[in-house]
Order: structure tokens, then C-alpha cells, then sequence
């Protein structure tokens, strides 16, 4: 790394008296580790004479690369590279802030209108809400005739199922007739009272599981799903039921009609058997879309008058629009960080350019460190104790640190 120094301190520094070390300097063709270890037997590994030759190795060395105009030369675009590197980086990020403020500016614009539009529904709250009014008067005529097809499916398919009995008279009835006959009731109330019952209160059962699906449908726990899943499945359970006996009757009037004996009905039969599929889909299926009418017209008329959704809709925008302002700010402030660090680089970096020499630092720490390898290597041939060694290191690393502070 390049260290920049003003001539006229570098010069200050290197003023050491010669007087202070032995005379000795390093020959043209030799290493720094060669040196301390020659010089380290010249004064015998005097503790007074590293920290010296430190010193005059550390002058000499930012001499030369002071006096290196190739040297300066590369430092110094080196330098102009990284300001101009800096120079984009910084119009990058000011782009980049340009960029947040507007859309900070719109997600603020939009917020206020939302806040208005907040008012304007808080304040027609109580009112008449005639969208709703509309949705919940077209549900309820549809809902009317489901449930006039529905009374009438159910109450023909569990006569057909649990209550007709075949005779040779009535060998005639076909699917239309078990799922829509319209002496289901009459027949039922000649027959008993208990059974008049039954037949009219059947069809409830479904109309109260399509009833029940708007409940679960406005909870708001995820145990919903499973509540809203089995109620369907119970349902198509007692649809696969009616199909079932329905589907088997046909097949027993089937083979009556035919001279010789068929196979008993079966599950497996009843899978590949139309009429089982069509009893299926005409009630379940009808049962679904009631259902979801239903809440619908629930829904409706909870908004009749009052735009509780509409309020709770534009209070959750106005929530995400202030999470996202929150988030610009918190963008602009990191972009207005990174550009402050930014300058402060380029303006040290631009001091460093100006007039001042560049020193490779890492250059001179590695001539010192040969240097002192040299002369640590020779002392124990020399006769030097450990504690003399541990003691030459302490001096160096002193003389390193003080050399090279920050």
C-alpha cells in the first residue's frame, strides 16, 4: 500500500547522525538478509546498533523510492484511477437517491389520497351502500330459485332412495323421475306422516351445510380450510349415498326388464354407471354454487350500510404506503452514507495527490524483516543467549512500531 510523505519531512527524517552506528552499507549485489547477517557479526550483534541500522535501512529506502520517478509517476495515476472510480461511484449514488426521492414522492402522494379517500368512506359510513344493495338483491333471487331446486332434488332422491318401493307397476321410473319426481311429497304423506316428515326435512340438511360454509369461510384462522374441506366431504358422501341407491335401483329395474340374471350392483359398477356421476353433479354441484351464493349474499349485507371492508381495504394500503416510505428513507440513508464515505475517500486521496512523494511501505517493512532475519540467524553462532535473542526482537518490533505509526 502507498503511503504518501512530504519531501521535506521525509529528508527531516533521514538526518541520523552517522556517528550513531558503525560504519557499513549494504554492497550492490547483496540481500538485506546478507547485510544483517554480515553487519550482526561486524558489531557482534550489538543491542545499540539494530534499532540504528533499522532506522538507516527504513531513510535509505524512502530515498530511493522518493528519487523513483517511474515510481511516482504510477503511484500518481494509480491515484487519478481511484479518484475517478470514486467520481462514478458517487454519481451513482446520487442517481440511485434521485431515483428513491421519486418514488418516495409518489408513495407519498398516493398516501394522502388514500388518507382522503379514508375520510370519505368513514363519512358515508351509515349510509346506504347500493353496490351491496345490488349484489345482495341479485344473490337473493338466485338463491331463491337454488333453493326451490334444491328442496325439490333432495326431496326426490331420498324418497327414491330410502322410501320407493318397485313393483311390477312401477317398473317405468327413470333417472329424471328419482332425482325430480314430483310425487315425492304426495306419495310420502299417503304413506305415513313420519315419512311426510322425512321428506321435507332432508333437504335441510344440505341447505344447513351450505348455511354453515359461510361461517367458516369468514374465520380467520388457517383451521378454516380444514373445517370448509370437510364439510364438502361430507356432503359428497351423502350425494355418493343417493347415487349409489339411485343408481342401483335403475340397475335392478334394468334387469328386470331383461330376461336372464345380471351381475349385482357394485361400487366398482357404480363408478363407471352415468346415472351414479349424474345424481352426483346435479346435487353436489348445486350445492357448492348455493353455498358460495350464500356468502356472497352474507357479505353483502354486512355492507349495507357500512363500508367496513371498504375502510379496513384502504387502511391496509395506507399501512404498505407507509412501510414503504419507511423503506425510502431508510434506502436514502444508506445512499447518503456510502456517499459521505465516499468523499471523505476521494478527498484524502485527492490531499495524497497534491504535492506530496508516494512511499511503498510494505516494500521498506520487507527489506527490514530480511535485514533482521540476517541478524537473528547469526547470534546463536555468535554465542548469544536466548534472552539476548528475545531481547533483539523486542527492539525490533519497537522499532517497527515506531517507525511505521499510524
Amino acid at each position: 500500500m502507498s503511503t504518501p510523505l512530504n519531501l521535506k519531512a521525509m529528508f527531516s527524517q533521514a538526518s541520523t547522525p552517522a556517528t550513531q552506528i558503525p560504519a557499513g552499507k549494504i554492497n550492490e549485489q547483496e540481500t538485506y538478509k546478507s547485510y544483517g547477517t554480515r553487519i550482526c557479526g561486524k558489531v557482534t550483534a550489538g543491542k545499540g546498533c539494530l534499532a540504528a541500522y533499522l532506522q538507516q535501512i527504513y531513510n535509505s529506502e524512502r530515498r530511493k523510492q522518493a528519487q523513483d520517478e517511474n515510481l511516482q509517476q504510477q503511484k500518481r495515476s494509480e491515484l487519478q484511477n481511484k479518484l475517478i472510480e470514486l467520481d462514478g461511484d458517487i454519481r451513482t449514488e446520487q442517481s440511485a437517491i434521485t431515483k428513491i426521492e421519486a418514488d418516495r414522492s409518489l408513495f407519498e402522494i398516493k398516501l394522502a389520497e388514500l388518507k382522503e379517500n379514508l375520510l370519505i368512506a368513514k363519512s358515508k359510513d351509515g349510509e346506504v351502500n347500493k353496490m351491496a344493495k345490488s349484489k345482495m338483491d341479485i344473490g337473493l333471487f338466485i338463491i331463491a330459485i337454488l333453493t326451490i331446486y334444491l328442496f325439490i332434488f333432495y326431496s326426490s332422491t331420498f324418497y327414491t332412495a330410502f322410501l320407493f318401493q318397485l313393483t311390477d307397476s312401477n317398473l317405468d321410473i327413470s333417472l329424471g323421475t328419482a332425482m325430480f319426481n314430483s310425487r315425492a311429497l304426495a306419495d310420502a304423506w299417503d304413506h305415513s306422516f313420519g315419512e311426510f316428515l322425512f321428506i321435507i326435512t332432508a333437504p335441510v340438511i344440505f341447505l344447513g351445510l351450505g348455511y354453515s360454509l359461510h361461517f367458516f369461510m369468514v374465520q380467520k384462522s388457517l383451521t378454516k380450510w380444514f373445517k370448509v374441506l370437510t364439510l364438502f366431504g361430507v356432503t359428497f358422501a351423502f350425494d355418493c349415498i343417493l347415487a349409489y341407491k339411485i343408481g342401483e335401483m335403475i340397475h335392478t329395474i334394468t334387469g328386470w326388464s331383461n330376461i336372464g340374471n345380471i351381475e349385482p350392483f357394485s361400487i366398482k359398477m357404480a363408478i363407471k354407471d352415468i346415472n351414479f356421476w349424474a345424481v352426483i353433479f346435479c346435487g353436489f354441484i348445486v350445492y357448492v354454487i348455493w353455498g358460495i351464493v350464500f356468502d356472497m349474499v352474507m357479505t353483502a349485507y354486512e355492507n349495507l350500510r357500512s363500508n367496513k371492508h371498504e375502510i379496513q381495504s384502504i387502511q391496509e394500503q395506507i399501512a404498505n404506503t407507509q412501510q414503504n416510505i419507511a423503506d425510502c428513507n431508510n434506502k436514502l440513508n444508506q445512499r447518503k452514507a456510502n456517499i459521505a464515505r465516499l468523499q471523505a475517500k476521494r478527498e484524502s486521496l485527492s490531499n495524497s495527490l497534491s504535492g506530496n512523494i508516494f512511499i511503498n511501505e510494505h516494500q521498506i517493512k520487507t527489506c527490514l524483516s530480511d535485514f533482521f532475519a540476517g541478524w537473528i540467524g547469526l547470534m546463536p553462532a555468535l554465542g548469544c543467549s536466548q534472552a539476548d535473542q528475545s531481547e533483539a526482537q523486542n527492539i525490533y518490533d519497537t522499532t517497527i512500531t515506531t517507525l511505521f505509526i499510524a
